[in-house]
């Protein structure tokens, strides 16, 4: 039973992010936003409407949606609202792509970007490349949709646009999905629904646990792929979407008919008819009678069987989908066959045979002419049935041959892709970086802004219950003028509470780590805590009076308060910049400033503290150093895969070609030929076994995973063995290779390591020297390391080549004398395993002289 919904589909569904609307209300929303935009004279209000309309046609006709989105094109050109015109157009782009109109849609992408040329909108450009991504996945074009997807990916992370996001990793699973590369699929639809789920989106959750329970079905997980089904039917139900339950209801039909529990799909599928009857989709309908007619084929009920067949059959006649057409027929033509109705079966698979052709569908054609032969079979037609046999297995073959081409074009995508994630990976990590710095920068103005506010409530308190302390007091004073000792005894009492107050004050600020002052309206300071005793250098008793222009580090340019005014305000004045603390050290800081009003709302003082963020900032630039590393890892990678594409492909075409051509025609070869084919594949293998070989050494090396074990040993015996592996390569050019080393030298390395570094330069020697030529292996130490040298007198290597050698994004690939390939990896394995042992490598080399390439060993 075939799959209903393929990758596509779920692009479709997700365009379209309102819940279906029942046939029969559907003339009454339409009359009532029809006469909403005849009416409203609000701009804004009006903008709505013509969103809310499209968004509406969107569902029902596109035809009307393109109508209402150049209706609303020309409105917004009116109104001088250039971004909401670029949106419209992004709709209508949406629209057109779902039409299959998609010259017009290049033509519309192009005016689209000459206006964020001009508007700038990091968000809207987002939603251009998603657009030109939705439309290359319409097309086939994967590898453009794929660049374009990254692209929007960019912009909505710079935006922190939450559905933008969901969408495009949606969109972006649904082409690893369609090239065959499933993990990676499940992987960005699992992202699109961690975003999706944020926001509380439960339609596009929905369509995304549909897109996941099919990847689970093709990769015949049934249990986890009807799990994911049963979750979208849940999230559907709660939204309302009638398309999407429908959706749902059929995929678990789908899967619980393969899996052999047919009666139970039988319920499904009829819940999905039922839910159809509102939605009016005629495509969905015919497929539905489709599925239901196989369904019942293998229950063995024929005629209900027959009728939901036909039944489908006139409504994709109403579509004029012919390939769906020539599906039923085939499908009618087995079960006439099945129920020996020889003559209806031969009519409907001889239809269906024409359509094929038509349509050049090479499967549709197969299986009439399967069904065909096995008809003619049992009638003991048996010339009759082996041509048509025969023509099945032929087609069938052309099919395999055209599945091995997609395959291998699949295969190009996924390290396509593997490049093209590698050039954005940077951009995608640097707006991760910047959010979670913004985010801790954010935290922590809020908690400076809380903290000074609590500061300004306490100090106002204490300042107005002074206050009011002291008007009591006069008031007291005034009436108790003649009671002098009443008098005394009342201001010992306010001078106590005084002192209480500012040693509860003086306590409060003392126990705050940032620096804090607080000055008279004239920038004189009247007090401070600890923590701006110790910066300035001054103990408090010398500071109060002061200005702060007086104090002796930099420290007046960013308190500067005249942009407090004499009122009440809320405004919180902030500088940013250096600061020369006592001990002449610099630090970044942010300096923050509040006015104290009072009751009659004038200017009394200034309140101000000091936050340093020094560690911010160094940790910005350390940040900004692992984004240049990042740079040098992703070009090293970005290298890594180049290799893989390059290299690899050409082995493998040699063989593909090779062994195709020894198929085609294995009768014709002569003994002497296959012999010599075969030793060409073996060639082509050797390549690429070698190059794998480096390849892994290399990966292993950059990832850390080759454990390193350095121990004592005799360099001799190593280099003696090493030797050995060579001689048959050095007798057949009849090259003299000599060990000029006359004592033991022990040294302390990774054993293995030196081995291959050894192994990779003698191969180097031995492919670059010439017949008759010779190789010398010679040493000379020091106290701390040995020197240790291969030299040969070869083809040598030119002067520009030396400084590329050992590096991946540049390597040196030089053929050997007997035209020998090789793909540069070998010198940089040298160099990573000789630094990982404490050593350094370097080359001397002249043209057509030879090359002397020496590296040293610790001793210790």
């Amino acid at each position: 039973m075939r799959q209903i919904f393929n990758a596509f589909i779920y692009l479709l569904l997700l365009a379209i992010v309102k819940p279906a609307i029942a046939d029969s209300i559907v003339p009454s929303i339409e009359k009532s936003l029809v006469l909403k935009i005849e009416s409203e004279k609000n701009t804004e209000n009006q903008i709505q409407n013509y969103i809310d309309i499209v968004e509406f046609y969107q569902k029902n006709n596109f035809e009307k949606s393109i109508e209402y989105c150049n209706a609303a094109i020309e409105y917004c050109k009116q109104k001088n609202k250039p971004q909401k015109e670029i949106e419209f157009k992004l709709e209508k782009g949406k629209s057109l792509i779902f039409s299959g109109k998609y010259n017009e849609t290049s033509t519309l992408i192009l005016e689209i970007e000459q206006g964020l040329n001009k508007v700038d909108d990091d968000l809207l450009w987002g939603k251009y490349y998603l657009l030109k991504n939705l439309a290359f996945i319409n097309l086939g074009e994967f590898a453009k949709a794929m660049d374009n997807g990254l692209k929007a990916l960019v912009y909505f992370k710079k935006t922190n646009h939450v559905l933008g996001l969901a969408k495009t990793y949606n969109n972006i699973g649904s082409i690893y999905d369609v090239t065959n590369n499933s993990q990676k699929a499940l992987e960005n639809y699992l992202k699109s629904k961690d975003y999706a789920i944020s926001i509380n989106n439960k339609e596009l959750v929905a369509s995304l646990d549909n897109n996941i329970g099919i990847i689970y079905n093709k990769l015949n997980d049934n249990d986890r792929a009807l799990q994911y089904y049963y979750k979208a039917l849940e999230y559907n139900n709660q939204s309302g979407n009638l398309n999407s339950t429908a959706l749902s209801f059929n995929n678990i039909a789908t899967l619980l008919s393969k899996i052999n529990r047919k009666e139970e799909a039988m319920a499904y599928y009829k819940k999905a008819l039922t839910l159809n009857t509102q939605t009016k989709n005629i495509y969905d309908e015919a497929l539905l009678h489709y599925n239901i007619g196989e369904l019942l084929f293998q229950l063995n009920q024929y005629d209900s069987a027959e009728h939901y067949l036909n039944k489908s059959l006139k409504l994709y006649m109403n579509c004029n989908d012919l390939y769906s057409i020539a599906e039923v027929y085939i499908l009618l033509g087995n079960l006439y066959l099945t129920q020996n109705k020889n003559n209806q079966a031969i009519k409907v698979l001889n239809i269906a045979i024409d359509m094929a052709n038509k349509l050049e569908v090479l499967n549709l054609k197969e299986s009439a002419y399967k069904l065909l032969g096995n008809l003619y079979a049992a009638q003991k037609n048996y010339k009759t049935a082996y041509n048509y046999q025969k023509k099945a297995s032929l087609i069938a073959d052309s099919i395999l041959n055209v599945y091995k081409m997609e395959e291998l074009k699949y295969s190009d995508f996924q390290i396509e892709f593997q490049s093209q994630s590698g050039k954005f990976e940077k951009d995608l990590k640097l707006h991760d970086n910047i959010h979670q710095v913004e985010l801790q920068k954010e935290r922590t103005e809020k908690y400076t802004y809380a903290l000074l506010l609590v500061l300004i409530i306490i100090i106002a308190v204490i300042l107005y219950r002074s206050f009011n302390r002291s008007s009591k007091i006069n008031k007291t004073l005034v009436q108790k003028h003649r009671e002098v000792e009443d008098q005394k005894e009342l201001m010992e009492i306010s001078n106590i509470e005084l002192r209480e107050q500012y040693s509860f004050t003086e306590t409060l600020l003392n126990t705050i780590p940032n620096p804090v002052f607080y000055t008279d309206k004239n920038s004189l300071l009247l007090g401070c805590n600890k923590a701006f005793e110790e910066i300035s250098g001054l103990p408090i008793d010398d500071i109060i009076g002061l200005k702060t222009s007086q104090l002796n580090f930099d420290f007046d340019v960013l308190c500067d308060s005249s942009k407090i005014k004499d009122e009440t305000n809320d405004q919180l004045i902030r500088n940013e910049g250096i600061l020369t603390f006592a001990d002449d050290s610099l630090h970044d800081v942010i300096c923050y400033r509040k006015g104290i009003i009072d009751p009659k709302h004038k200017l009394v003082g200034v309140l101000g503290i000091i936050i340093d963020i020094t560690e911010v900032r160094e940790t910005e630039k350390k940040l900004k150093y692992s984004q240049s590393r990042l740079q040098e890892a992703i070009n090293s990678k970005d290298k890594f895969f180049n290799i893989m594409a390059h290299d690899l492909k050409n082995p493998f075409n040699a063989i593909l070609g090779l062994t195709s051509f020894i198929a085609d025609d294995f009768g014709s070869h002569t003994e002497a030929e296959l012999k010599e084919y075969i030793g060409l594949i073996n060639q082509s293998s050797t390549k690429i076994y070698n190059l794998l070989e480096n390849l892994l050494e290399w990966a292993r090396a950059q990832s850390g995973s080759i454990e390193k074990n350095p121990t004592k040993f005799i360099i001799n015996e190593v280099i003696q063995e090493c030797v050995t592996l060579f001689i048959h390569s050095c007798e057949q050019k009849n090259i003299a290779l000599n060990i000029n080393i006359f004592r033991e030298f022990e040294v302390k390395a990774d054993k293995n390591m030196i081995m291959a570094i050894l192994r990779n330069l003698l191969s180097n020697a031995i492919k670059y020297t010439p017949h008759n030529g010779e190789i010398r292996i010679e040493a000379n130490a020091n106290n701390t390391e040995l020197n240790l040298s291969v030299i040969d007198n070869g083809i040598g290597i030119p002067k520009q080549n030396i400084d590329r050698l050992f590096k991946i994004d540049r390597p040196v690939s030089t053929p050997g004398v007997d035209n020998e390939r090789g793909t540069g990896l070998g010198l940089i394995i040298c160099q990573e395993f000789v630094k990982q042992n404490g050593g350094i490598i370097h080359v001397t080399s002249s043209p057509e002289k030879g090359s002397n390439f020496t590296f040293t060993i610790p001793f210790e």
